[in-house]
């Protein structure tokens, strides 16, 4: 895993620092043509954002980018622009390709701005003489020994492992395990950030993809969970916001119809006050008139300190709700950059393991038998399977097959072979 992906979880100088260096290396590997270069069922991201001068912004196009996979053709099909060819070609070509295709379909006046990433590349597998052949990860600037220590080192008869070894491949697994599962939380965090509706995680085949499917629906599981548990408050406080909408709807109406009989009221006392100036009708009537008066007056204030409360009701509902999710945006934020720094810390730590290993076997080699290791290289090329002759030094290329093989000295001192039943059987 590159040391990019998790520079964000260093200190702003630092951050900028490898960020600077990562693009400078990604200059170099473009100009020197290094790297293993786009290969069938390499895994890439592509990100399209044309300028919108009107918004002042750029604009990403989702509908064209995403994550796709070359297939074995050589091509990679993308949604509007169709099949293009990565025969020959690094990223960069490839993103000035995509960009000119996607022009001259739309018919824009400016060519969008096209880049691609690569996510992983294919496997390498590692079978013979190996005390657990299978499928591994690649990585630029994968050797043979590199692999081999992968793969727990050359498979040992007489005595399986050494101390040294059985605690660097039990820190290795654990390591492994650990990594496994902070990436797939990772994920999940990811995935509650963006209110996506999934993880979205893709088990890569090999030994630990049982393992990986079982922490992916752990992780499914709390994600349902916590999902479940934000919707429920959201629904209470949108519930709550709408009682009180109805309850000042409610009181609005009273007050209007208190206001009629207010003004009623008023106009009948109006009329009032002549009769008793001349005597028509006793002060009594006009006194008892006002007291009415007076106490509408007093429920129309009520009402509206009533309705006043409702207001305030709907306002702490929907800070309420704003609260809800912006506490668990919080909670999700920091949780990522925790495990994202945790994530850095345990592949900083894998790789160390990994390297006290190759100089285990290094030092000790295969003592517990006597004989030495041939290395053979299978790689696709134009089509047809090759097989090269390798050191522990040669470099390898996704999808390589590395083939250990241990070669035993016989009596007369003549390096013999092993046979296919005895490579067949430690294999397995």
């Amino acid at each position: 895993m590159h040391l990019s992906a998790y520079s964000s979880c260093k200190p702003l100088r630092v951050g900028m620092l490898v960020a600077l260096a990562f693009i400078a290396l990604s200059a170099g590997r473009a100009a020197g043509a290094e790297g293993p270069g786009l290969l069938p069922h390499t895994r890439i991201r592509v990100a399209i954002v044309q300028w919108n001068a009107a918004h002042g912004a750029y604009e990403k196009w989702d509908a064209i980018g995403g994550d796709y996979e070359i297939a074995d053709d050589g091509t990679v099909h993308l949604p509007v622009i169709g099949s293009v060819s990565v025969d020959g070609i690094d990223t960069t070509r490839l993103s000035a390709e995509i960009a000119t295709r996607i022009q001259a379909k739309i018919g824009l006046v400016q060519t969008p701005e096209a880049t691609i990433s690569i996510l992983a590349y294919p496997p390498v597998y590692v079978v013979g003489d190996v005390k657990s052949p299978g499928e591994y990860k690649y990585r630029e600037g994968l050797t043979v020994l590199q692999s081999l220590a992968m793969s727990g080192g050359a498979f040992r008869e007489e005595k399986p492992s050494g101390p040294d070894d059985m605690e660097l491949s039990a820190e290795l697994r654990g390591l492994d395990d650990l990594i496994l599962r902070t990436e797939i939380r990772i994920a999940r965090l990811q995935a509650e950030m963006s209110g996506a509706g999934d993880i979205a995680y893709r088990i890569e085949p090999g030994p630990d993809s049982d393992a990986a499917a079982a922490i992916l629906r752990q992780e499914r599981a709390i994600f349902a969970a916590r999902a479940k548990h934000v919707s429920r408050q959201s629904k209470s406080l949108d519930e709550l916001r709408d009682f009180f909408s109805q309850e000042m709807a409610n009181l609005e109406t009273k007050t209007r119809g208190s206001e009629a009989d207010i003004a009623s009221l008023e106009e009948e006392l109006r009329k009032l006050k002549p009769l008793v100036a001349k005597g028509l009708v006793v002060p009594a009537v006009r006194n008892e008139l006002e007291r009415t008066i007076r106490s509408a007056t007093g429920d129309r204030l009520d009402l509206a300190t009533a309705i006043m409360r409702a207001r305030q009701g709907i306002a702490e509902a929907s800070r309420g709700i704003e609260s809800l999710h912006d506490t668990q945006l919080t909670e999700v934020a920091s949780q990522l950059q925790t495990d994202q720094s945790s994530l850095y810390q345990l592949t900083v730590k894998r790789r160390y393991a990994q390297q006290r290993l190759l100089d285990v076997l290094a030092r000790h080699g295969n003592a517990s038998r006597p004989g030495r290791l041939e290395f053979s290289i299978s790689r696709q090329a134009g089509g047809e399977t090759v097989e090269i002759a390798a050191s522990e030094s040669t470099r390898l290329l996704p999808g390589d097959v590395v083939r250990v093989k241990r070669v035993s000295s016989g009596p007369d001192g003549v390096p013999v072979a092993r046979s296919d039943v005895d490579v067949g059987q430690n294999s397995q």
